[in-house]
């Protein structure tokens, strides 16, 4: 392996095991899902051997994360490689146009009626941001100078690049793309690439194969659910009767009633389905027929219609109901049956009754996935939870001669204490007040024992408001408790509280998979104890039996792949806070009987080395009050 433009002098053992296992697959054309615990250095691990080969070869590299936030180490990389080895190169970073876009009254568009807004603007010739980078199909002398100096300066994160950008009144996200098309090294999200439109999207802008790309997948545990949910699609009564009163307030009369005798058809599904249940599946054909039956009208006719009257109602409102009317119909209409799952449901209404939903759902992310791992250069998933890395690898669509990592930990063991604490449970049979009280009184005798700053992580937002006000009673350091549906800036602003409070010893009450649980740090000593309550097992709904079911189905491991394994990497996300650095010393406490049974018992680390424990005080105290083992 020929010399590695890596950012940092020394490279760590299993950094090294990294570089070289990516390196070997990008320099053969193949692909690499590599477990890498915290502390290895992913990142650079990733970058640093992915880059060494596209500077020498006709590729780049397409650096994917599931959160804004995590661009940042990015783009800090990259400018270190830069520096460091005295390179010629670009780098962008990009986040959906939305984000970035400086026209007023664009937040609280859905991401489709932005993207149809933008599109008419630009076609109009209606945005000046646009209309000065570009005039007559050139890019103006102005924009050139911008761009010298944007490439010049390159790495930049895209927050610096909106600022430059905002003081001439110029398109961020324009012009980004065009320092894309020479870029060397690109970081974006994953709908980038795994959404199907918005990479055929991007590749054209740039002028690109895919072919022509090493994608590198950050925090990739995360990526069948989030493709998953990028091809899931559903509409309402409520979005219906919407979409009417537009088609009216527009004068469309004709193009109500069409769409009166859509919602028509969802009534009679409701009415039919669910007489006595709240959900049930439903066909492709028993919607489609009856739209046709009652409008007269095939439904690609229909979503044509529908599509041109959006766009116009989108140039005086900016957004529109009957564009996302168009969008559902056209995934519900276009859709195979494998893979995905057609489900009708009820919703409660805010002003009384009861509003149908319906849903298509996607079951199989490798529907996707696999036409980007066929496609790719190389794709690499990396992860510090991606075990069993053979299940990412059949989930996503891998093929056989993909190889698999799983690296150790550079920690110290001694440095994490693991505790099982088995009285209590959060199984939905056995949740009553008293089980409740008896979680509430564990977690103030670890909280009194521990003495350090403390996070709780509990399975739903349900549980955690049901134990807060008993703990709240009980302790007298500050809590710090998240919300469900947080913005980017409120969650800041409880992570400044939190750290504010950390000489008072302050607690915070959060949900994992959600706020605080995954893709963020609390260094040095800003977190020490981390309780973990209960297991965050899927709602036992249909859709999860019917994920479960298809798993079993394709690998003959449903309850595994549906169901344990998603709930165990939330909890070992969540556990992973605590121990962020090489220096870091951590309890962990999981706090439920079954943590002892083999199924989940199975899924953490062995180097974790467990203790099952009724008094899990004890065991705080002695770990606390020893000497780091660094």
């Amino acid at each position: 392996m020929e010399k590695i433009f890596f950012p940092f002098e020394s490279v760590r053992n299993q950094q090294s095991d990294m570089v070289e296992k990516i390196y070997s697959a990008v320099s053969g054309s193949s692909h690499a899902i590599i477990h890498a615990p915290t502390g290895i250095g992913k990142t650079a691990g990733a970058i640093s051997p992915a880059l060494t080969y596209a500077l020498k070869n006709d590729v780049s590299v397409l650096f994917l994360t599931p959160k804004h936030t995590q661009h940042k180490i990015a783009v800090e990389t990259l400018k270190r490689i830069k520096l460091k080895h005295n390179l010629d190169f670009t780098g962008v970073d990009l986040i959906g146009k939305q984000w970035i876009c400086p026209i007023e009254g664009i937040e609280g568009l859905s991401s489709g009626d932005f993207a149809a807004y933008c599109n008419d603007l630009k076609k109009d010739e209606r945005c000046s941001y646009y209309n000065n980078i570009r005039k007559e199909g050139k890019i103006t002398d102005k924009a050139k100078r911008i761009l010298g100096d944007l490439k010049r300066n390159s790495p930049l994160h895209v927050e610096d690049v909106k600022k430059i950008c905002a003081g001439c009144d110029m398109c961020a996200y324009e012009m980004s793309m065009n320092l894309a098309k020479e870029a060397k090294v690109i970081i974006g999200d994953y709908f980038h690439i795994f959404n199907k439109g918005v990479r055929s999207s991007l590749l054209a802008k740039m002028n690109k194969e895919l072919s022509k790309f090493i994608v590198i997948v950050d925090e990739a545990h995360n990526l069948p659910d989030r493709i998953r949910e990028l091809h899931t699609s559903k509409t309402t009564t409520y979005a219906l009767r919407s979409c009417i009163k537009e088609a009216r307030t527009h004068s469309y009369e004709d193009i109500a009633e069409d769409i009166g005798w859509i919602n028509e058809s969802l009534e009679r599904l409701k009415y039919a389905k669910l007489k006595n249940k709240n959900d049930d599946f439903v066909k492709r054909e028993e919607f489609i027929e009856d739209i046709k039956k009652k409008t007269g009208r095939e439904v690609v006719e229909l979503i044509d219609d529908f599509e041109e009257i959006a766009s116009e109602v989108r140039k005086k409102e900016k957004r529109s109901w009957i564009g996302g009317l168009a969008n559902f119909l056209t995934h519900w209409n276009e859709k195979d049956e494998e893979g995905y799952i057609r489900l009708i449901r009820k919703k409660p209404s805010k002003i009384g009754g009861e509003n149908a939903e319906i849903e298509i759902r996607c079951l199989d992310p490798s529907t996707e996935a696999k036409k980007v791992i066929e496609e790719a250069h190389s794709v690499i998933l990396m992860s510090g939870t991606l075990t069993p890395t053979n299940m990412y690898k059949k989930l996503l669509g891998f093929p056989d001669n993909t190889s698999e990592a799983v690296l150790s930990s550079p920690f110290s063991r001694s440095n994490r204490l693991v505790l099982i604490v088995p009285e209590t449970t959060t199984k939905y049979s056995k949740r009553n007040d008293v089980q409740f009280k008896k979680i509430a009184d564990n977690c103030i005798r670890m909280i009194n024992a521990s003495k350090v700053n403390t996070a709780i992580f509990f399975p739903s937002y349900n549980i955690m408001q049901t134990v807060y006000p008993l703990v709240q009673s009980a302790v007298e350091r500050p809590i710090v408790k998240e919300k469900q549906n947080l913005t980017k800036e409120e969650k800041a602003s409880l992570f400044e509280e939190f750290s504010a409070l950390s000489k008072h010893n302050p607690i915070l009450f959060g949900v994992m998979g959600a706020n605080f649980s995954e893709g963020i740090d609390f260094p040095g000593k800003l977190l020490e104890s981390i309780i973990i309550v209960g297991l965050p097992l899927g709602v036992p709904t249909i859709e999860t039996k019917a994920l479960i079911d298809y798993y079993e189905h394709k690998f003959g491991r449903g309850w595994d792949y549906g169901y344990i394994y998603p709930a165990m990497n939330r909890v070992l996300q969540a556990s992973g806070r605590a121990i962020r650095s090489k220096t870091d010393r951590g309890v962990i406490s999981l706090m439920d009987e079954r943590y002892s049974w083999q199924n989940y018992l199975k899924c953490i680390p062995p180097e974790w080395q467990m203790k099952t424990t009724k008094e899990p005080e004890k065991h705080i105290i002695e770990f606390l009050n020893s000497e780091s083992q660094v």
